[in-house]
Formats: C-alpha cells, sequence, structure tokens
C-alpha cells in the first residue's frame, strides 16, 4: 500500500521509474538513429562502392563539387557559433552582476541604520546617474569601442560594489553614482557590440551575408534574453545563499567601525568575481 510507504522511498522510487524511462528513450533514439545512417551508407556502398561504372563516377564528382562549395558556409557557420557563445558567456557573467547585488541594496542601506528618506536619496542619485550619463554614453561607446565599453561596465560596477562595504554617505553616494553610470551601460552596450560584430562578419562576403543574417542575430538576442532569465533565478539564490552563511559585521581590520563585511555585502563581493569573469572573457 501506497500509504504505508515513506514519502522519501515513493519518491525515490518514481524518480528511477522516471530515469530509467528517460535512458531507455533515449538510447532507442540514438540507436534507431544510427541504424538509420548506417544502413543508409552500407547501401550507398553496397550499390555504388565497388562499381566503377560512369554513373558511380558522375555522382563522385558532383558530391565533391557539392562538399566543396558547402566548406566556406560551414566554417562560417562554425565562426557564428563561436561568436554567439562568446557573447553569451560574457553576457551572462556581466547581467549575473547586476542581479546578485540588486535584491540587497535596499536592506544593506536600512542595516547600515539609515533612514527611509536618506535610503530614497540614495536611490534617487543612481536613476538620476543613470539619466544623466546615459545621454553621453552611447557616443562614448562609438569612440572608445563596444568591448571597451563593456569593460568600463565591469570595472564602474566592480567599484561600486566596493563602495558598499563602507556605511558612510558619501561612498554610497559614489556608488550609486558609478552603479547609475554601470546600469546605462549594461542595457545599451551589449547588443551594440553584438550588432557591430555581426555587421563586420556580414561585409566579408556574399557568403557571410547569409550567415550572418538577421534572423541568426535575432534569435542569438532571443537566447541573450532567456539566459538573463535564467541568470536572474539562479543569482538570487545564490545571494541569499551568502547572505546566510557569512554574519554581518564590522570588519575587524578596520577599526574606525565604518567597514562591514558579510551578511548583505557578500553579494556584492559575488558580483565582483562575476564581473571579473566576463570581464577576462571579454579580453579573450
Amino acid at each position: 500500500q501506497v500509504y504505508n510507504i515513506p514519502w522519501i522511498l515513493l519518491i525515490y522510487y518514481v524518480m528511477t521509474v522516471y530515469d530509467l524511462f528517460f535512458w531507455v528513450s533515449l538510447l532507442g533514439t540514438v540507436g534507431v538513429t544510427y541504424l538509420n545512417v548506417g544502413g543508409l551508407a552500407g547501401l550507398k556502398m553496397l550499390i555504388f562502392g565497388n562499381s566503377n561504372s560512369q554513373y558511380s563516377k558522375v555522382n563522385q564528382q558532383e558530391e565533391d563539387a557539392e562538399t566543396q562549395a558547402q566548406t566556406q558556409p560551414h566554417q562560417l557557420v562554425k565562426v557564428r557559433r563561436s561568436l554567439q557563445l562568446s557573447y553569451l558567456a560574457v553576457y551572462g557573467f556581466m547581467v549575473a552582476g547586476d542581479w546578485l547585488q540588486g535584491p540587497y541594496v535596499y536592506a544593506l542601506y536600512e542595516a547600515y541604520g539609515w533612514e527611509r528618506w536618506i535610503i530614497a536619496v540614495l536611490f534617487v542619485v543612481g536613476f538620476a546617474s543613470s539619466l544623466i550619463i546615459g545621454t553621453v554614453i552611447g557616443s562614448m561607446a562609438d569612440r572608445v569601442g563596444r568591448r571597451r565599453s563593456v569593460l568600463v561596465y565591469a570595472l564602474l560596477y566592480i567599484a561600486s560594489c566596493l563602495s558598499k562595504h563602507n556605511k558612510n554617505f558619501f561612498p554610497l553616494v559614489l556608488g550609486r553614482i558609478l552603479g547609475g553610470a554601470a546600469t546605462s551601460l549594461l542595457m545599451s552596450v551589449f547588443e551594440s557590440w553584438l550588432v557591430c560584430e555581426y555587421h563586420q562578419h556580414e561585409k566579408q562576403s556574399p557568403q557571410a551575408a547569409q550567415v550572418f543574417d538577421n534572423s541568426s542575430l535575432s534569435h542569438t538576442m532571443s537566447l541573450a534574453t532567456l539566459l538573463n532569465f535564467v541568470v536572474a533565478i539562479v543569482c538570487g539564490i545564490v545571494a541569499q545563499m551568502a547572505v546566510d552563511f557569512v554574519p554581518f559585521g564590522v570588519d575587524p581590520a578596520k577599526s574606525d567601525g565604518t567597514w562591514f563585511f558579510g551578511g548583505y555585502t557578500a553579494p556584492f563581493d559575488l558580483a565582483i568575481v562575476s564581473l571579473a569573469i566576463g570581464s577576462y572573457l571579454a579580453l579573450h
């Protein structure tokens, strides 16, 4: 009877049956595919492999010409796939640096003992910084380059995260200004970097224009959007685990009692690590 079986054991049995069904289905699919491909190849070898007829030679010449014509598009597809993976890897780590710290900004200010109206002022400073600096960020990215602008985003956000360890008002204001500027870069530079890379490859040849087309660019941006959602969920869980793991307190290395570590500052430290990894990938 089901009621006499412990729930843990019941779940284990269900998952075991599910895993067994999954692997059997997977092996069956792979086996059928292998047999189909191998069977077709064997049939072709049986009919044409040992034949010296003119028909077999003509077919072989046509296949060689088709293979040679398709070599360059295949290479371009590999280049496009490499570009997509590189962009998604950089974007994933960079956007993780934003999602890790976002939920704990208000909680950190409140833990420092600031009143609500001062916390509101700090938030307004960040939004105003994004509004004002965001108007010149685009032209700056056009001059210095999109890849460099991505690195500037990481540096600004790292400096903003470091400022969160100090409870004084002016370091927090400076951190909000830097964070607002970094947010403007996050919302504009990455997409323009991808579009610029696509257009550079597109201009190389007519075949490259077919591989690096608008539909492929749209697909890459869709993957980036999906990745953004997944990263947001994972970062929320990881950040909460970091907050619970290290207790919040004054840094013993500082004697003035204004520097803190652990607790609500832990997600900002994780954001620094994520941004550093993203910067390394962007450089390589």
